[in-house]
């Protein structure tokens, strides 16, 4: 997921007022928290596949 993407994301939850604080709280954690681990999973594989090809 893009940071930009994320940001989109984050801005929708904020302006959804079907949902309570602490929902639209909870999702945006979620969201920041998968777009973390993507991007730490990304940088592991470039670092593998820059690895390997030594």
């Amino acid at each position: 997921m893009k940071k930009d993407k994320l940001e989109r994301e984050i801005e929708l939850l904020e302006d959804d007022d079907s949902l309570t604080i602490s929902e639209k709280s909870k999702m945006i954690r979620e969201l920041e928290r998968d777009y973390r681990d993507a991007a730490e999973e990304s940088a592991r594989e470039a670092y593998d596949n820059e690895y390997n090809s030594w």
